[in-house]
């Protein structure tokens, strides 16, 4: 009994720890077309500035920095060598600090913000929609972001790099693996234990 107890559990946590499947993240609705947009960001809650690697679809390479209230935390996430779900934390922020993310591209040496006003020609590289799902192993409420990596935009379809930012506690994969086996191991027990030890009644 013990034994099959340990086995369901470890079946369970193997399903959790394995990468989920995607759920239909808010593609750039106007491909071929510059986002008219320009957005501002700021911390919704004291927390972790976290970002989660989503995609890319592009031959460049690019890494994602943010600045937070204006000072560079530099590079986290990298679009050729980032997996999906994979995480970086660019450390504490307090509810209402100003972020702003950007993207190094290492080909041709340019910067692209968040902040369009800043970038050649002025143009936006950055697309957001709001995002709240399970795709990383747990419930995950933030922002999903796509970036053009090519002055002038390129082919403006916004899927160069792609990623999740959230101020909110992110449940590891990991974490919720050892929790159902954690519960598993007990149950298994405490059911071996009360079938080797019937309850007695006691009579007055």
């Amino acid at each position: 009994m013990m034994k099959q107890w340990i086995t369901s559990a470890l079946v369970a946590a193997s399903a959790l720890s394995a990468v989920p499947a995607h759920a239909a993240f808010t593609l750039y609705p106007a491909p071929g077309t510059q986002n008219p947009v320009t957005y501002s960001a700021t911390a919704a809650n004291n927390g972790f500035l976290r970002t989660l690697f989503v995609s890319k679809s592009a031959a460049y390479t690019s890494k994602l920095g943010v600045f937070v209230n204006g000072v560079d935390r530099g590079f986290g996430l990298n679009n050729q060598t980032a997996s999906f779900g994979q995480m970086h934390n660019f450390g504490s922020v307090n509810a209402g600090d100003t972020i702003e993310y950007y993207i190094f591209v290492t080909n041709t040496n340019q910067t692209f913000r968040m902040n369009s006003a800043l970038n050649p020609h002025k143009f936006k590289h950055f697309w957001r929609s709001a995002y709240s799902g399970t795709d990383f192993g747990g419930t995950v409420n933030g922002q999903y972001y796509s970036v053009e990596d090519i002055k002038g935009g390129g082919d403006r379809d916004y899927n160069d790099f792609a990623f999740v930012s959230t101020t909110a506690p992110v449940p590891e994969p990991a974490t919720w693996a050892m929790m159902i086996l954690g519960f598993g191991l007990i149950g298994g027990a405490l059911r071996q234990a009360k079938a080797g030890n019937p309850t007695r009644r006691a009579f007055a």
